[in-house]
This record gives structure tokens, sequence and C-alpha cells, in this order.
């Protein structure tokens, strides 16, 4: 077994698959998920090939509960910068 191969299974046992990848894995397989499970194991891990043959790293697509963290932690930054900006200016203000 080869690395593409590990890491796309490491990808159904985590439930990060990536979703196109898996739609069509499920169409193929009329709805059999332990032959979706093997017709995904197999074109991700074409896809995983293709794109380490190009020299950029594979991306994993990640899950909407990673999606909502991720947003959550850049709209926390946001207020945190303009609350910064905010006491800069009234800083500056005093100041002048």
């Amino acid at each position: 077994m080869d690395q593409e191969n590990l890491k796309a299974r490491k990808e159904i046992a985590q439930r990060k698959v990536d979703h196109a990848l898996w739609v069509k894995s499920m169409s193929q397989s009329r709805g059999d998920k332990n032959e979706a499970k093997k017709r995904y194991i197999e074109l991700r891990s074409e896809q995983l090939k293709e794109k380490s043959q190009k020299g950029r790293p594979a991306s994993v697509v990640k899950s909407p509960k990673q999606i909502d963290n991720d947003s959550t932690k850049s709209q926390k930054n946001k207020k945190n910068m303009n609350t910064i900006f905010k006491r800069l200016d009234l800083w500056i203000t005093i100041i002048i």
C-alpha cells in the first residue's frame, strides 16, 4: 500500500473526505457505501499522486466543523483588530 492510498483511507476514517469526490464515488457505486469507499480510495489516491507529481502538496477538504472553527477565529481576529485600532486612534487623539 502506498502513501496516497493510506492518506485516502485516513480521510475516510476521520470523515474528512473530499465531498465532490465522495459524491462521485457514491454515484459510481450506485449507493453501496462499501463500494463507494473502495472507489473513493482509488480516485483519491490517483488525485493525490497527480498532485504530488506536479510538486504541489495535496490538500484535504475541511469538514464543516473545521470551516466553522476557522470562520469563528477570523471573526474574533477582526474584532480584536478593530479594538486595537480604536484604542490606537483614541491614544493618538489624546496625544495630539
